[in-house]
């Protein structure tokens, strides 16, 4: 079965991370939490071509979290709890997203495949 999602690029990321929080670890995260990764896999995502070292510093840099702060209207403690709260979920480290977390490509299918006992 293939359903179609109309996307675009910004919530594109928060969609994906909806369509999977049924799912561990995912379902471990909250709105707020959710808001906060999507901005930091979109700002990942738009300079992907970079070594991965580059990427975190860009991402992490002050400059952009005030962007998604801004983006995201919530103010400076809110988003470091929730900063705080994925490291402590281990979706990131201090100043880097965990790799297998990472969304590479927006040309993605997410494939579920169900093993009945």
């Amino acid at each position: 079965m293939k359903i179609p999602v109309k996307s675009n690029e910004k919530k594109y990321f928060r969609q994906v991370l909806e369509f999977l929080s049924p799912l561990a670890p995912f379902s471990t995260i909250s709105g707020r939490e959710k808001d906060v990764l999507s901005q930091l896999l979109y700002f990942n995502w738009t300079v992907i071509d970079l070594p991965k070292e580059d990427r975190d510093a860009y991402v992490f840099s002050k400059a952009v979290k005030e962007k998604m702060r801004k983006d995201l209207n919530i103010s400076k403690p809110s988003f470091d709890n929730q900063m705080a709260a994925l490291r402590r979920k281990s979706f990131i480290t201090y100043n880097s997203i965990v790799p297998k977390f990472e969304i590479k490509n927006l040309d993605t299918e997410l494939v579920f495949k169900f093993v009945v006992d």
